[in-house]
């Protein structure tokens, strides 16, 4: 957590300003103050000042520990990091049409659901009113085999 030294080059400058950026939007996103971003991090409000303005120089962990409290991957805090990105109104259009996927399937399952329903109870009018004289005349139940009730193989076993 030090400062950048005297002697960086723009190029570094330029990546300390750029994350500092990022890490001013992310906070801004969440709708987090000075004060609460530090307090998440463990840290006094002046070192976010600090790294918003771009004048500190964070360790990795401490990229890390900002990601992770703002919410975001840890790269995306660096320049050039290729996180694809959709406008706003874009994404709202997107949300929408999953919500209506959502509606949609919802009643569809319902209506599917309610037809199995009513063919259950349409086979239930199918059965015989009186009772079955032997029980060896019976059907299996489907899926269950004469060992899961308890019965002994053909052959003696």
């Amino acid at each position: 957590m030090s400062k950048p030294a005297q002697q960086d080059s723009p190029e570094e400058i330029e990546l300390f300003k750029a994350v500092a950026r990022r890490i001013r939007q992310a906070r801004l996103n969440i709708g987090l103050n000075h004060a609460e971003l530090g307090e998440k991090l463990r840290v006094d409000k002046s070192y976010v000042f600090e790294l918003e303005r771009g004048t500190a120089n964070p360790t990795l962990r401490t990229l890390h520990r900002v990601a992770k409290c703002l919410g975001i991957d840890p790269a995306e805090l660096l320049p050039d990091s290729t996180r694809p990105s959709l406008p706003s109104a874009h994404v709202d259009v997107l949300v929408q049409l999953c919500q209506g996927l959502t509606t949609l399937l919802t009643e569809r399952l319902g209506k599917e659901l309610e037809a199995v329903q009513g063919l259950e109870t349409a086979l239930e009018r199918l059965r015989p009113l009186e009772p079955q004289s032997s029980q060896g005349d019976a059907p299996e139940p489907v899926g269950e085999s004469p060992r899961a009730r308890g019965k002994p193989r053909r052959g003696g076993h």
